[in-house]
C-alpha cells in the first residue's frame, strides 16, 4: 500500500471512531462545556467537519497559504451553519471527499516537496505530512471528545461496529 492510500485508510478509520463517539453521546451533552474557555463536542465536530477542506486547499495550491484574517472569519461563520450533529456529519463527508480527491491527485514526485506555512512558522512540512493534517486533527479531537465524555460520567468504550 502506498503512502497516500495509507493516509486515506487511517483517516477514514479515525473519522469513524470520532463520529461513533459523538453519536453515542446523549444529545443534551453535545453542547456541554466543562469550562467557559473550553469547547463543546458540537463545536469540536464543526471544526473537524471543516478541516478537510482547509487541508485540500493547501494541497491544491501546493502550500501557498490562502489563510488570512478574512478567510478565517469566513470559516468561523460557516461553522455556525452546522447546527446539528447530522449537519456536521454531512459536511465532513462532503469535505472529506474533496480532500481524498486532492490526496489522490497529488503527483508522487511532490510527496517530499517541502512547504512552509505562515500559520506554523519555523518548520517546513512535506506534502505527505500536509496530507495527514486532517487525520492528526481528527485524532486529536477524538481524544478531547473521549475525555469530555468521562468528565460527565460516561465510562463506556464506544468502538465503531465496522
Amino acid at each position: 500500500m502506498n503512502e497516500k492510500l495509507l493516509i486515506i485508510q487511517m483517516t477514514e478509520l479515525v473519522q469513524r471512531h470520532f463520529l461513533t463517539l459523538l453519536r453515542e453521546t446523549a444529545p443534551e451533552k453535545l453542547e456541554w462545556q466543562i469550562h467557559e474557555n473550553g469547547r463543546s463536542m458540537i463545536q469540536i465536530a464543526r471544526e473537524v467537519a471543516q478541516s478537510p477542506v482547509i487541508v485540500a486547499l493547501i494541497l491544491r495550491q501546493r502550500g501557498v497559504e490562502f489563510y488570512d484574517a478574512e478567510t478565517g472569519l469566513e470559516f468561523l461563520r460557516d461553522r455556525q451553519t452546522m447546527e446539528t450533529l447530522e449537519d456536521c456529519e454531512n459536511e465532513l463527508e462532503q469535505n472529506w471527499n474533496v480532500l481524498r480527491e486532492e490526496i489522490l491527485a497529488l503527483p508522487d514526485e511532490l510527496l517530499e516537496h517541502k512547504i512552509c506555512l505562515r500559520s506554523r512558522p519555523g518548520r517546513p512540512y512535506s506534502m505527505l505530512e500536509v496530507m495527514a493534517f486532517h487525520h492528526w486533527n481528527t485524532l486529536y479531537h477524538l481524544g478531547q471528545v473521549a475525555y469530555i465524555q468521562t468528565l460527565y460520567g460516561d465510562q463506556e468504550m464506544h468502538w465503531p461496529l465496522a
